[in-house]
C-alpha cells in the first residue's frame, strides 16, 4: 500500500482535545484503515516553528528530506502526526463550574397550635424495630400477639407508646441552599497536523 500526506486543522483548548476530535471525526467519514487521512495516527508531536517562519508553510520544511527542520518520525507513515500552533486565543466557550454548596435553610412545616398525642398499644417480635401492628386498646393488643405467637411460633412484646394524631409529624425540613454554577472562559487554540499516512 501507498501513502500521501495530510492535512488537519481543528480548534479546541489543547492539542490533545483538537487530535482525539479530528481522528474521531476522520474514523467516522473514512474508515480506520488505508484512508490516507489523520484517521491513521494514534498519537501525534509538536513542533516548534522558528520565530521568523511562517507556520503554516513550516509544514513543507519539516516533510522535505532536504530540509534541516526535516523530521523522520512525522516522516514515517506509521509514525506520529505532527502539529504546529497556528493561533492562540481564535475563539472562546464557555464552561459552567459547579459551586460548593456551603448553606442549609430551615424551612417550618409545622401547622401551629398544640400537639394531640394518642396512647396505643404496638406489638413487635422479638429482633424487630418496626411494629407489626398497632392496636388502640390493650385487650386488643393482646389478643393480636397471641395470635401471632400461636401462628408463627414468635415471641411478640407489647410497647405502650404514643401516636401523633392531629398534625403532620413532619416538623420541619433542613434544605440545602444551590449556588448557581460560575461561569468560566475558555480559550480555544487553532492547531494543524500533518504527516503520511496509508493510502
Amino acid at each position: 500500500m501507498g501513502a500521501i500526506t495530510f492535512e488537519s486543522v481543528g480548534v479546541g483548548e489543547n492539542p490533545e482535545e483538537v487530535f482525539d476530535e479530528l481522528v474521531e471525526t476522520a474514523q467516522y467519514e473514512h474508515g480506520q484503515m488505508y484512508t490516507g487521512t489523520i484517521a491513521e495516527k494514534s498519537d501525534f508531536k509538536m513542533v516548534n516553528v522558528p520565530k521568523h517562519h511562517n507556520r503554516a508553510k513550516h509544514i513543507n520544511k519539516v516533510l522535505d528530506p532536504n530540509s534541516k527542520y526535516y523530521d523522520s518520525d512525522i516522516n514515517d507513515k506509521w509514525g506520529p502526526a505532527g502539529c504546529i500552533l497556528l493561533e492562540k486565543n481564535v475563539s472562546h466557550r464557555t464552561e459552567k463550574i459547579p459551586r460548593k454548596i456551603k448553606r442549609a435553610k430551615y424551612v417550618n412545616k409545622s401547622n401551629g397550635g398544640r400537639k394531640k398525642w394518642k396512647q396505643v398499644y404496638s406489638l413487635y417480635p422479638v429482633g424487630n424495630k418496626t411494629p407489626v401492628d398497632t392496636k388502640d386498646k390493650k385487650a386488643d393488643a393482646v389478643s393480636k400477639a397471641r395470635k401471632i405467637a400461636k401462628k408463627e411460633g414468635r415471641k411478640i412484646i407489647i410497647k405502650v407508646e404514643k401516636k401523633l394524631v392531629n398534625k403532620d409529624p413532619i416538623e420541619g425540613v433542613v434544605k440545602p441552599l444551590k449556588r448557581e454554577p460560575k461561569e468560566k472562559k475558555v480559550y480555544l487554540n487553532k492547531y494543524v497536523f500533518f504527516g503520511w499516512a496509508s493510502c
